[in-house]
């Protein structure tokens, strides 16, 4: 049995995805949402807003009355990226799974 048909395999592909996906999608806001909520000037000097609306989701950072960061994304676009990529890499894994049982089961 190759290495790539096995599950644990799937299974931290799927793992490495997303966080890579949080650390390169997710990362300025991450870092805005940290540099607005710090401490060190006045009471409620950040403010961090997340809405969902019709257009989906928009995040906006503010600290001092300046726009830290502000960024939005569709459900649908959300969606896509949470789901597409492991649905292809369980097809290919699948694939790989069923060439790796016929080819074991054609040497016995």
């Amino acid at each position: 049995m190759s290495r790539w048909s096995r599950l644990s395999t799937l299974i931290a592909s799927w793992v490495l995805y997303w966080l890579l996906l949080i650390g390169v999608k997710c990362g300025p806001a991450i870092a805005a949402i940290l540099r607005a909520t710090q401490s060190g000037g006045p009471q409620g000097a950040g403010s961090v807003n997340l809405s969902y609306g019709d257009g989906g989701f928009t995040l906006t950072a503010l600290r001092l009355g300046e726009t830290l960061y502000q960024g939005s994304i569709s459900t649908l676009a959300l969606v896509l990226w949470i789901g597409v990529p492991p649905l292809l890499l369980w097809v290919a894994w699948a694939v790989l799974r069923r060439r790796d049982e016929r080819r074991s089961g054609q040497m016995v």
